[in-house]
């Protein structure tokens, strides 16, 4: 018998589409993105990235309360796949935690710039710049080890 903490099952992945008009969708994701649920992600975005004539996908994470790496893995192929296909691929109202595993991996800027422009769902210019990969841990690491001064001994000490 347990006599820890209990912590209630996160909710599974629940998807939702909506279309704007014809050119233009809107999926919905409720719950969270992880290994176990990523397949979903990935179906639903082969899917509605294959459609005749759509140009811009909207991915709502305003009730997205997680995504792990293989939702970020799922997000960049899915991100690359749109651009091959002349698709504006955006996240929209993402939630603080999944706001925050975005930025930490450097990708919140290039899945969000057409929101951040004010014309959601419309590229910010003719050739949406392509999302860099993730970043790893042993780049992290490496970040961390670089000075962040650009004064070197000898000039520190003439500014006193």
């Amino acid at each position: 018998m347990s006599t820890g903490r209990h912590r209630a099952p996160l909710p599974p992945l629940d998807l939702t589409l909506a279309e704007a008009d014809d050119t233009a969708l809107t999926l919905t994701a409720h719950g969270r993105l992880d290994t176990a649920t990523v397949d979903d992600l990935n179906d639903a975005l082969e899917v509605l990235l294959a459609q005749p004539g759509l140009t811009h996908l909207l991915l709502d994470f305003g009730q997205l309360t997680s995504i792990d790496p293989a939702g970020v893995s799922a997000l960049v192929g899915a991100h690359q796949d749109a651009q091959r296909r002349g698709i504006t691929l955006t996240v929209v109202n993402c939630s603080s935690a999944v706001q925050r595993t975005l930025e930490v991996t450097g990708l919140y800027g290039h899945l969000t710039r057409a929101e951040a422009d004010g014309r959601r769902g419309q590229a910010t210019s003719p050739a949406p710049s392509p999302v860099p990969e993730p970043r790893r841990n042993d780049d992290l690491a490496r970040d961390r080890e670089r000075p962040t001064s650009g004064r070197t001994a000898a000039t520190a000490g003439s500014h006193a």
